[in-house]
């Protein structure tokens, strides 16, 4: 295949294959050429600004990193906020490089872009999930850092700020024995077991905690996430009832009368 060949046919349709949107600017920030990817989200636009196309702003955004290439010749990458064809919210990626040539020898930049909406929802509802779920969750390290706790964690044992788990559950400087997060990491499997902490205001603090390990790629256990549920009430309601069978128990030996438990029959 020759240059020629190639610089028509084959670039014009890598160009439009690409599945993230290209869009090519002048230095007045007009749309000189963009491909099918970018006419998907922001629709077609040929000769139109950008601010226009992407925010439905009547001006040019401050900041904006078309603007600072085409002063400095340097490529960026940013994230933007933006509005799609139909006027929705949209969060996308830029990567802005310069191109050489263009009208007059001043050159153009293009842009290109990474829709990243969806993905930004679905960090949402994790965020959402991880912060509101009613028990305890951390996320922990081989060296027993706490490197993430929700806000449950938070509310009870304090936040964590590079502390070892350990001292976050139990006010103690040793590891514990028998560590649920040592026999994740050693064989990858998930672990229960009912253990007694101390929350930050020094108060017992009974749970159960579930282990999981969480893995890269290629299946080595990075960190292990703990899930615990608080078990200070459940507790309180087992001291109660055991009281109340004591007394119960107490009263009934106790008395001077006979006592039968009879069925229907």
């Amino acid at each position: 295949m020759s240059v020629a060949s190639w610089t028509e046919v084959e670039r014009a349709r890598l160009f439009d294959d690409i599945p993230s949107g290209v869009v090519v600017l002048d230095p007045e920030l007009r749309v000189v050429d963009h491909n099918q990817a970018f006419e998907r989200l922001f629709g077609a636009c040929q000769g139109e600004p950008c601010y226009r196309v992407t925010k439905g702003r009547n001006a040019p955004c401050r900041g904006c990193p078309v603007e600072a290439t085409f002063r400095d010749g340097r490529p960026r990458v940013v994230e933007q906020e933006g509005r799609d064809r139909d006027g929705r919210d949209v969060h996308y990626l830029v990567q802005v490089t310069p191109l050489r040539g263009g009208a007059g020898g001043e050159g153009w930049v293009a842009a290109i872009t990474t829709d990243l909406t969806e993905t930004r929802r679905l960090q949402h509802e994790y965020q959402t999930l991880f912060e509101k779920v009613p028990c305890f969750v951390a996320v922990i390290n081989r060296d027993h850092r706490v490197v993430k706790a929700n806000e449950a964690f938070r509310r009870t044992f304090g936040r964590p700020t590079g502390e070892r788990c350990h001292r976050l559950y139990l006010r103690r400087d040793e590891p514990c024995t028998d560590c649920p997060v040592d026999r994740t990491f050693a064989d990858g499997r998930g672990r229960r077991q009912r253990r007694m902490g101390i929350a930050a205001d020094g108060s017992p603090t009974p749970y159960m905690v579930f282990t999981a390990p969480l893995l890269e790629d290629e299946g080595r256990i990075t960190h292990v996430v703990e899930m615990a549920l608080d078990l200070t009430e459940h507790q309180r309601l087992e001291e109660r009832l055991r009281r109340a069978d004591t007394l119960r128990e107490a009263l009934v030996e106790s008395t001077h009368d006979g006592i039968l438990v009879l069925d229907q029959d």
